[in-house]
């Protein structure tokens, strides 16, 4: 809990939020994993070696902890974004996951002066400066051209930023992330990042080429899987579950027990299971979908307006926990 410049940043329980309601053909999975010359990156002392769309934590330690902080859907918000990014710079934390929406593509822009392009390259230089590992995944507001011109850019200035659009799966040190850059419902086919059933079913298989250690695995998607019930994590204000059927098929098929999504705004700030039953932030669970909301203002479904929300995750013994936080 500290002041941040203008805004005060403080771990949330958000009591209220829990009361009021819950692309293209991509071939061989191994060969796309294997036939490439791996490249290692050294991020504070932690080698990382990237082998087609695999990445491989190849520095280990002893702890049996991973922990890391989770923006989605800043919107052009990225004064918010850097809030957060130097809260999570104090935290010892392992890495920050991005979920996608940087830019403000559909409604009012925050600031009408910058364009989509604009406001990613600003979202996404807000947390590269903390130097902690990023893991970045697209999501519906981004065009193709915007995302992969502002990556190939900061790359090249930044080698701590991971593209979640091209490594699919990330064997970590006391964890696992599969990427999920496709969305079901977005808006455009060709320019957006807008996928088919198939692409979201083949999650299963890269989720079994790691389940050959003990590290949990964690879908990171824009788009949430399909929920149970009034707390999901993908209930808008008509309380209809949006999510996805496929990537909740996919889950459960595949035993991937663990999931971060960010996409409907109103349902955030919490966790459930995969059966819909809330989880109390701080609590350990081995089976948790965790939606940080948005990192942009917005009004939720207990009917309070937040200016901005995010979170920290929390990997164990297998199990994962979460924790809110808010932007006042």
């Amino acid at each position: 809990m500290g002041k941040i410049g203008k805004y005060f940043l403080k771990g949330a329980l958000i009591t209220g939020l829990i009361l009021g309601g819950c692309g293209k053909n991509e071939g061989g999975l191994e060969e796309k994993l294997n036939h490439v010359t791996p490249v290692v990156r050294t991020i504070n002392g932690v080698d990382y070696e990237v082998n087609g769309n695999r990445l491989i934590q190849k520095t280990e330690d002893e702890n049996k902890t991973a922990k890391f902080g989770v923006i989605s859907d800043p919107e052009g918000f990225y004064k918010n974004v850097e809030a957060f990014s130097e809260h999570f710079k104090q935290q010892n934390l392992d890495g920050i996951i991005m979920l996608g929406d940087y830019a403000q593509h559909f409604r009012k822009k925050p600031n009408p002066k910058l364009s989509d392009y604009d406001e990613i390259m600003m979202c996404l230089e807000n947390v590269a400066k903390t130097g902690l590992p990023i893991y970045v995944l697209p999501g519906n507001h981004e065009m193709r051209k915007d995302y992969g011109k502002a990556i190939k850019k900061l790359s090249k200035k930044h080698n701590n930023i991971f593209d979640l659009n091209e490594i699919r799966i990330v064997d970590g040190d006391d964890f696992d992330f599969v990427s999920n850059p496709f969305g079901t419902d977005f808006t455009y086919h060709n320019e957006s990042f807008r996928g088919t059933k198939e692409q979201l079913r083949k999650i299963g298989g890269y989720a079994r080429l790691l389940q050959k250690d003990d590290d949990p695995e964690i879908l990171l998607t824009h788009q949430p899987p399909r929920c149970k019930g009034r707390n999901g994590i993908d209930v808008v204000f008509d309380g209809k579950n949006v999510g996805d059927e496929t990537l909740d098929k996919t889950m459960r098929n595949n035993k991937i027990k663990f999931s971060l999504s960010g996409h409907i705004h109103e349902a955030g700030g919490k966790g459930v299971t995969s059966n819909g039953r809330l989880v109390n932030p701080n609590t350990f669970s081995d089976d948790l979908r965790f939606n940080p909301g948005s990192a942009g203002p917005w009004r939720y479904l207990n009917g309070e307006i937040y200016n901005g929300m995010a979170g920290i995750i929390t990997i164990k013994n297998e199990k994962m926990k979460y924790e809110t936080l808010l932007l006042n």
